[in-house]
Formats: structure tokens, C-alpha cells, sequence
């Protein structure tokens, strides 16, 4: 085998490894992920006549300070999404397909917060393909590596 050669097969199982490990970490960005959703709303007349029977009811000053952050932002904005799940704050839950309801006293006003969690249908199939073509990419550059070890005995 010409010495050209020898150097060229290794290089290019190397490089089209590369090439399907870059497309493995393309994968993986473009998957998207959970995000959960809070929204608040002042509560009407009808709903505060009945939070004294509602299971989940906070006055302000007892939430987290997670919590207060995050309703106030809320409630300033009207809805906040997040992926990141250490801003979640225990006082409020998260469910998928279904809202969870609190409400939160503040300023001598109730609040009606709700919840949402979606979850991305698709990721497990997209991360099991986004692994398969990043383990190709691994064995193509491990394949390049043999070749260019057995290409310098030869």
C-alpha cells in the first residue's frame, strides 16, 4: 500500500467520526426539553369565598424565597416558562397533561397560580438516535486509530 494511503484511510475514518459526533452533539441541542409553565392571575370573588376548603393556600410572606421570586415575576408578567429545575420552588407542583392550582395572598389580594409541566414526546427516540450516532462516530475514530497503529508496523 502506498504510503499516501496509509495516512489517508485512518485520517478519513477519523474525520468522518468527528463528523458523526458533531452531528450527535447537534442532536442533542436542538432536543427539546421540559419546561415548566406558572402563570398568575388575580383570583375572582367566587374562588375567595372557597380557599379556606382549597388544600394549597399561602400567604406571601410563607413562601420560599424561590417562590416569591417566581410569583412575582409571574404575576408581573403574566406567564414564566423554565427548563431549570432548581428554580422550581417546592410550594408549587407540576403535572403533565393537567394545571395545579394554589392560590397566594398578597398585598391583601388572593392569587390564583397555576402550573403546568410539558414533556417533550419525542426525546427518548431522539436521544437514543442522538447516542447510536455519536457511538458510530466513537467507532469511526477508533477505527481510524487501529489503522494508523497497524499502518506504522506495516
Amino acid at each position: 500500500m502506498p504510503s499516501d494511503q496509509r495516512l489517508l484511510t485512518p485520517l478519513f475514518w477519523m474525520l468522518l467520526g468527528c463528523f458523526f459526533i458533531g452531528g450527535s452533539a447537534v442532536v442533542f441541542s436542538m432536543i427539546p426539553v421540559t419546561e415548566y409553565t406558572i402563570t398568575v392571575e388575580p383570583a375572582t370573588a367566587e374562588e375567595v369565598d372557597q380557599i379556606d376548603g382549597h388544600d394549597h393556600y399561602y400567604t406571601f410572606s410563607n413562601l420560599s424565597d424561590r417562590a416569591q421570586s417566581l410569583f412575582l415575576t409571574a404575576k408581573n408578567t403574566t406567564k414564566v416558562t423554565t427548563t431549570n429545575t432548581s428554580r422550581l420552588p417546592p410550594e408549587f407542583e407540576y403535572y403533565d397533561d393537567t394545571t395545579w392550582d394554589t392560590y397566594v395572598q398578597h398585598d391583601g389580594k388572593y392569587y390564583l397560580v397555576w402550573t403546568y409541566r410539558s414533556d417533550c414526546l419525542g426525546c427518548p427516540i431522539a436521544q437514543l438516535g442522538g447516542a447510536l450516532i455519536g457511538l458510530i462516530g466513537a467507532g469511526f475514530v477508533l477505527l481510524g486509530l487501529i489503522l494508523r497503529l497497524l499502518g506504522r508496523k506495516a
